[in-house]
């Protein structure tokens, strides 16, 4: 009896560290501002564009501005000359997007959809379709449901802690690691 206590109590230490290491996390990683997309039909030419800038990367991770994306600033002077129109004919939709922000144009290709392999690694907790289990999602939990399911548990989200219940539906809890995971379902799967 006296080592069930010391279990639960070091199982309930070790669920708190986690909660506070991913709010730590999430409340000091903020993701890049994603500049305003302009449409590529605009006839509007681009006298003062000084910045061509080639972003690549997968579709979430450009979506959501996430850290991996590669930008390249072009050095072929002849494109800050063209006007949006005549950009689009040389890159293309759906292949490529091309947005604007002050005196740059993004030009950005999505080279395969989802997210990127270091992205994928990091999981979030968040509920299946109806609402009712708690699920595990592909990605940093700024992605929400967009990254995919890797998981749906049999642990009903109205059976845990009213907080607990809190943290999973505003994405706030990030799995950085398989451990980190299953230590972290099997302290939920105690107190149901």
């Amino acid at each position: 009896m006296k080592n069930a206590k010391i279990v639960l109590s070091m199982m309930a230490a070790a669920i708190f560290a986690m909660a506070a290491y991913a709010g730590y996390y999430l409340a000091s990683a903020e993701p890049l501002a994603k500049p305003p997309t302009t449409l590529a039909n605009t006839q509007t030419p681009l006298v003062s564009a000084k910045n061509i800038i080639f972003e690549e990367g997968n579709r979430i991770c450009l979506e959501y501005d996430l850290n991996c994306i590669s930008r390249q600033k072009s050095t072929d002077a002849t494109l800050a000359k063209l006007s949006l129109n005549e950009l689009a004919a040389l890159y293309p939709a759906p292949t490529w997007q091309i947005s604007e922000q002050n005196d740059t144009i993004y030009l950005t290709q999505a080279t395969n959809e989802g997210l990127c392999d270091m992205h994928k690694t990091i999981r979030h907790l968040g509920v299946n379709e109806s609402g009712e289990y708690l699920a595990v999602l592909y990605g940093p939990a700024i992605v929400g449901h967009d990254g995919g399911v890797y998981q749906v548990t049999d642990l009903r989200l109205d059976a845990l802690d009213t907080q607990w219940q809190q943290d999973i539906l505003s994405n706030q809890i990030e799995i950085h690691s398989d451990d980190e995971l299953i230590g972290l379902l099997d302290g939920l799967s105690e107190h149901q």
